[in-house]
């Protein structure tokens, strides 16, 4: 088994031998938060692709036996973050194709405008952005905040699938990225349905065998 080391804090001389401590470790997207008896002490986060399988485990090194006890691992639905204009023919696409592709993979898609509760509006898309196992991006109109949540997507090096209506004159920045373009047909939906299929089939793994 590799391990790669994602951060480290803190001094080994605070774990004390007799002591009972209770670790909790959670994934969310790629935040990842650990605390100690309440106590967070690392929040950072994980860069790369979305595993197609994944794994639970712990490791400890000590001079001492160590006894590990109620160790559970509770699974989070993954979610897949939307990026989009809030309008016509914007929605139907994101009502009639994104979000029941991605119901057939197991993933909840979201939208900014399904977000409720206080906060503040910007802090709430990254949090969303860190939050989900990729993002779908629908960049057919040029749109500040658009573009803004899929700069900050792709600085984070979140999995993203870029999608645009036909003959979508595309900005020079992301002109180079592979892109879904679709029609607004029955055709052209059912076209994007199995782009859309390819591409999270790509990221997560086959919707009937993704573990």
């Amino acid at each position: 088994m590799h391990w790669n080391t994602i951060e480290i804090t803190g001094d080994r001389l605070n774990i004390q031998a007799g002591e009972t401590y209770h670790v909790c470790a959670a994934l969310r997207g790629s935040q990842i938060r650990l605390s100690v008896n309440g106590i967070q002490v690392i929040s950072t986060q994980r860069r790369g692709t979305v595993p197609k399988s994944s794994s639970a485990g712990l490791f400890c090194g000590s001079v001492k036996p160590v006894e590990v006890t109620n160790f559970i691992v509770t699974p989070e639905t993954p979610r897949a973050f939307v990026v989009m204009q809030f309008s016509a023919p914007y929605t139907d696409v994101y009502l009639g194709v994104i979000k029941s592709v991605c119901e057939e993979f197991g993933i909840t898609a979201i939208r900014a405008d399904e977000i409720y509760g206080p906060g503040v509006i910007v802090q709430d898309i990254v949090e969303q952005v860190v939050g989900a196992q990729l993002v779908i991006a629908d960049i057919s109109v040029v749109n500040a905040n658009v573009y803004f949540e899929v700069g900050y997507a792709l600085a984070s090096k979140k999995p993203i699938v870029l999608l645009a209506k036909k003959d979508t004159a595309l900005p020079f920045d992301v002109s180079g990225f592979r892109v879904l373009f679709y029609e607004d047909s029955i055709g052209g939906k059912a076209k994007v349905e199995d782009g859309l299929r390819k591409h999270l089939t790509a990221l997560v793994g086959p919707a009937d065998t993704r573990v």
